[in-house]
């Protein structure tokens, strides 16, 4: 009796073992990098990091959620990763993979506007998604706009990073969007919204994995990194980039240490 007790203790020490070991990584609606359609998971990310979990031992799980229960989850150590923006005030946070790709941030806005600097929305409805990287970078222009002594901008935030803010864009509900661009780009293609411009106004922007520094081995993220720098110089990853339309991330390992991104 006692050995099979033992047996079954022996097993059940193993299972969780496994289970603890398996990645798990969480991702929000954030079209093309990532979403769900028809049930699937989709997105330039989700491929990416797909290509990396097919050759990781542990394995992974991947799941989308609301962007504000994904946060929870991995915040909570019940999801290890989640895609995200990686930015200098998180790093105290959160270790964070290489870039998978970049991107910048800008303001979408209706022809009639004619948007040409950002002074020009002055005191005037700018949508954002939060809580964000992006509206933290807004708040930040809207600061400049105040040493400027100009009316800063109105900001309208919403919950998610879907079609809606385009949509209420283009019905005149506020009068710019200040978005990731090529999230704006999907969307409005998607919907078919036509009629906008974009004014870039921000620096390149790196997209990554980030893992919660309370809840993950850094050894172990070290070679989750060593993978994904391995893949990078593989036809597969620049098929991907070059299918979704996306930037390859320009960026140099020795960047690494100042950025929290674990390489050996």
């Amino acid at each position: 009796m006692k050995k099979l007790l033992s047996s079954v203790l022996l097993g059940l020490s193993c299972l969780i073992s496994a289970q603890a070991s398996t990645l798990k990584i969480a991702f929000f609606d954030f079209a093309p990098y990532s979403f769900q359609e028809e049930g699937e998971l989709k997105g330039v990310m989700v491929e990416m990091t797909r290509l990396a979990c097919q050759r990781w031992e542990e394995g992974c799980q991947l799941k989308l959620w609301p962007n504000r229960r994904a946060r929870q989850q991995m915040n909570s150590g019940e999801t290890g990763a989640m895609g995200l923006a990686w930015a200098d005030y998180r790093t105290s946070q959160y270790y964070f993979s290489v870039p998978l790709l970049q991107s910048e941030y800008g303001f979408f806005s209706l022809k009639a506007l004619s948007l040409k600097q950002m002074q020009q929305l002055s005191d005037q409805r700018v949508a954002v998604f939060s809580p964000s990287n992006t509206h933290n970078a807004l708040q930040k222009l809207n600061q400049e706009l105040i040493r400027q002594q100009v009316p800063p901008m109105q900001v309208v935030t919403f919950p998610q990073s879907d079609e809606l803010p385009l949509k209420m864009l283009a019905r005149k509900r506020f009068d710019a969007y200040f978005v990731n661009r090529d999230v704006g780009r999907w969307y409005a293609g998607k919907q078919g919204i036509e009629g906008l411009d974009y004014l870039p106004s921000q620096p390149k922007t790196y997209y990554c994995l980030a893992f919660d520094i309370r809840h993950n081995d850094r050894q172990t993220i070290a070679r989750f990194n060593r993978l994904l720098l391995e893949l990078q110089q593989g036809e597969a990853w620049h098929q991907l980039l070059q299918r979704w339309q996306v930037e390859p991330a320009q960026w140099q390992p020795e960047q690494a240490q100042a950025m929290n991104i674990p390489l050996e």
